[in-house]
């Protein structure tokens, strides 16, 4: 397929430009934004790019990919799409809709991801500003799922924040996209009501006392609008070096009026629920911005209220399910 062209791929050089060029026309929606805004860590992106590259697929035609955030069904999404493949959700591993045990080298960077965004999140500043740390492990990682595990699919956290590298690395290849979503406030209260009450040892309070959550990063700056992807760790990054650099011992007030409140690198329990429902409206405009149509399906795992059960047949949301599953079955669908 032919591959882009100025503009997407302007303003790059060496070998950033020709994974650029190497991205069809196809896997970009006719809004995307331009690959030096979409990328906010190019190493980590390189990295990731030379695994999946060399990635067998299995013997599949694509990859699968769910940017849903957490809480949005992932698990059944997870399930569904593991139909005659090896689906990584989380640490889990799924194939043929069974839970196949957890995953020891998932697990190894799901450790790795969450002991990065601890060490930012129980300090109070300053700003994380370099996302290097994470390529040598993620690579590690990714190559063991891949090469050994055969894993040709990843769900939920610590990999939806890496969606855009994943997707762009692996859109050469073929990548088809699950997206999970719900009603935003319905999505940010379960977020806050099933996910914010760990454990009371030390390790769930900040330096300052504060109680941490286990809902997960949000960038401290998601609501200025040069941080394409609130929940991603390279974007809020990149954010924080070309804007906030010269300040970063600053104030919150002195530095950015759109900073939310929290923590510098912020868990999820920090943000009041408008604030994270806003933050996941803008994600997803983001997602239905960069795939295009065709390479995306998007289910919601929560409108059972849009039918009604036969007479003793299952529950409404039973039933729904079941046909969620069967579209994402049938997208992910291939050519015999």
């Amino acid at each position: 397929m032919a591959s882009n062209a100025a503009p997407f791929c302007s303003a790059l050089t060496d070998e950033l430009l020709a994974a650029c060029l190497a991205i069809p026309k196809s896997c970009l929606a006719s809004q995307s934004p331009p690959f030096k805004d979409l990328i906010g860590d190019p190493q980590l992106f390189l990295a990731i790019n030379h695994v999946v590259q060399a990635a067998e697929l299995d013997g599949h035609q694509f990859f699968v990919l769910g940017p849903g955030r957490g809480t949005t069904a992932t698990h059944e999404a997870a399930r569904a799409a593991s139909a005659g493949r090896t689906i990584i959700h989380f640490e889990q591993k799924y194939k043929d809709g069974m839970f196949r045990g957890n995953s020891l080298q998932a697990l190894k960077y799901v450790s790795a991801h969450h002991a990065f965004v601890s060490y930012y999140r129980q300090r109070a500043w300053a700003l994380m500003m370099s996302t290097s740390p994470l390529v040598a492990p993620l690579t590690s990682s990714l190559k063991v799922l891949l090469a050994t595990e055969n894993v040709t699919g990843f769900f939920d956290s610590p990999w939806v924040n890496y969606f855009t590298e994943l997707y762009l690395a692996m859109c050469p290849r073929g990548v088809r996209v699950i997206f999970t979503t719900r009603d935003s406030l319905a999505w940010a209260a379960s977020r806050r009501e099933h996910h914010s009450q760990g454990s009371l040892d030390a390790s769930h309070y900040s330096t300052h006392g504060r109680r941490l959550s286990d809902t997960g990063f949000i960038c401290p700056f998601a609501q200025e609008p040069a941080v394409l992807d609130p929940f991603s760790l390279t974007h809020c990054a990149r954010f924080a070096r070309h804007r906030l650099g010269p300040v970063a011992n600053a104030t919150a007030q002195t530095v950015l009026p759109h900073r939310l409140p929290g923590n510098a690198a912020l868990d999820n329990g920090d943000v009041a629920e408008p604030a994270l429902a806003s933050a996941f409206e803008k994600y997803n405009a983001y997602v239905r911005r960069l795939v295009p149509h065709d390479g995306l399906l998007e289910v919601d795992f929560f409108s059972s209220s849009q039918i009604r059960p036969v007479m003793g047949s299952t529950s409404a949301h039973d039933e729904w399910g079941s046909l969620e599953t069967k579209r994402i079955r049938t997208f992910l669908r291939e050519a015999v």
